[in-house]
Parts: C-alpha cells; structure tokens; sequence
C-alpha cells in the first residue's frame, strides 16, 4: 500500500482538534497511509481549494464535529462551553439549529446514531448523554465511568455503545436500556480513542487472534472494539467475551486516534510521536511508519468513499492523504 500527502490545510491559529465529516469530504480528525510530500494548502476540508464557510457561536475551544449519517444535514458539534449544537448546512446561511444543555463540564466527543434520529454526547463530567435530533431532548443518561469520558461510538447496528475514559477503562452499554454490558480493563492510562471493526475486519483479526487451536474464527468473534491509550498500546477486544485478543505495540507517546481501512486489513492510528501508523492487523505489526507532523497528530479519519485520509495535529495543520 503506498499513499502519499497531496494537501495540506493553511494554518488556523490554534492545534486543529477534531471533526467528522460524512457526505463530501471527511472529518478533520485524520491520517495517511502513505510517505509525506506535501502538495498545496486549501482552507477548509468540506471542498477542497476554497473557504466556504465559518460558523459562529462556537462558545469556547471546539472539540468534535458529526454529520448526520446518509443525510446532508444537521451538522453537530461540541465544545468546552458545555454545549452541543446542531447545524443547517442545507442552505448557504448555516444557521445554528438548536443548542443541548445538560452537560456539567465539556463536552469532548460526539456521534450520531447509524439512523440520525439520535445523537450520543461525551464529557469530562462523566456521563453519556442521548439526545434526540428532532426535539433536542436529553433522552438517556449513562453513568458509570469515574472520570471524564473521552470518546464515544456507537457500533454498526445501533444496538451497542463504546466508551473510553480517564479512569483507564473502556465500557460497552446496551443502548436499549442503558446497561454496561462489559468494561474491560487492561490499559494502564488514560484511553483516548476507540473504533469499532467492521466486518470487513474479521477475517483478519481472528487469524491474528489465532493461538494455535483455532479457538477464534472470523464466523465466532466479534462486536470487535479497538482502543488506543497513554500507555502507548492499542488494544484489540472481543467484546463478546470482554478479552483482549492482542496489543499493537510500536507508538512512542500517547495514541490519539484510530480508525480501519475499508478492506479490513489495515488499521491506521495516530499518535502524539508525531507519527502515522499503518498495522497489518492480521501479522499484529506495524507495515508503515509515516512522520506525518510536526507536532502531536490528534486525529485521523478516512473518506467515506474516496482513498483518502486526513490528519489534524497541534502543529495547526491538516493534511489530506491519498491512498495509492
């Protein structure tokens, strides 16, 4: 696999944090499987090569941005001012829909449901919360975890959701009725990140979790849940049977992002060494190792349908990958 960086965001006055994009481009929360040759900066990561637009009230620092899956609109974000809003990008005023109050402390991380009706929310305050998009309604709280909560996902199906936290622990809820299914433990610091495998993914996570008698097979395990921490180690869940299946060892400094190639046989992550990783899950090794800033990298995504990546890093740029 060879890719290679072909833009780079200008500049924008303070570290980039991150923000999901779903229809034309991707959220600013990326990376690259690929060797870095920076060819020319745009100005915003919804079109390439021009500003569109700069949304105001935005309270204080902006923490993550969602849109809404298969559908052009809302867009959502969360802040450190304890909020969460919702955006009309269906027009050219993009007006601020709706704000959610309810959080204690910021909010670090968003994620709307697989249908769009719904959106979860996480804070350093500890909780969870559900919203409806429609109504703006808190409609579920989950309490459990005993310090800030990093970030939240929600797994292919709707039905389960992730966690992970300064408490060192990632938990599995049930959706339907707000239990936590499994925690699982295992990180020795605080887990930043988290991604959920797709199926694509399950052929070569059971031959890497194969230990000789077959125990797991691609039709056996699973939901699988990887998680990235300070401890410098990524960590590969079964959920089911809350174990861990293997570490992806190899980052110098706190893992800040990770999300899978759509072939299922990669795994990309981030980090605060400065790197972009690219693992060949099913050997359990690190195929790539890209200098991909100049400073933290705090994000990574993929496109939906494109072969491209994007990164964000505290050195106030996101660079925009091809993979090839």
């Amino acid at each position: 696999m060879r890719a290679e960086c072909y833009r780079e965001k200008e500049r924008v006055g303070d570290a980039v944090n991150a923000a999901k994009v779903g229809g034309g481009w991707t959220r600013v929360d990326a990376a690259a499987v690929c060797a870095s040759r920076p060819h020319r900066t745009h100005r915003c990561p919804v079109y390439p090569g021009r500003f569109t637009h700069r949304l105001a009230d935005l309270g204080r620092a902006l923490r993550l941005r969602a849109w809404r899956p298969q559908r052009p609109t809302p867009f959502a974000s969360c802040s450190a001012d304890m909020t969460i809003k919702l955006w009309d990008f269906s027009t050219n005023t993009y007006e601020c829909l709706r704000t959610m109050h309810g959080h204690d402390h910021n909010v670090s991380s968003v994620t709307f449901v697989p249908s769009g009706d719904h959106l979860l929310s996480a804070s350093r305050d500890k909780q969870i919360k559900m919203w409806e998009v429609a109504t703006g309604y808190c409609v579920r709280t989950f309490v459990g975890h005993r310090d800030w909560v990093r970030m939240v996902r929600v797994y292919q199906d709707g039905s389960l959701l992730a966690s992970c936290s300064n408490d060192q622990t990632v938990r599995v809820w049930v959706v339907a009725s707000k239990e936590c299914k499994t925690e699982l433990r295992g990180h020795e610091n605080s887990v930043d990140c988290i991604c959920w495998a797709p199926e694509s993914a399950l052929p070569a996570i059971a031959e890497a979790a194969d230990d000789g008698n077959k125990q797991h097979s691609a039709g056996r395990i699973g939901p699988i849940l990887m998680s990235g921490a300070r401890d410098k180690t990524i960590k590969v869940w079964d959920v089911s049977i809350g174990v861990c299946l293997f570490n992806l060892i190899g980052h110098d400094n706190w893992v800040r992002g990770l999300r899978f190639h759509p072939g299922g046989k990669y795994l990309l992550s981030v980090a605060d060494d400065k790197t972009l990783r690219i693992w060949a899950i099913a050997q359990k090794r690190c195929q790539k190792t890209i200098d991909a800033h100049s400073h933290f990298v705090t994000s990574i995504d993929f496109h939906p349908t494109a072969p491209v990546v994007i990164t964000s890093s505290v050195d106030q740029s996101v660079k925009v990958w091809e993979c090839r």
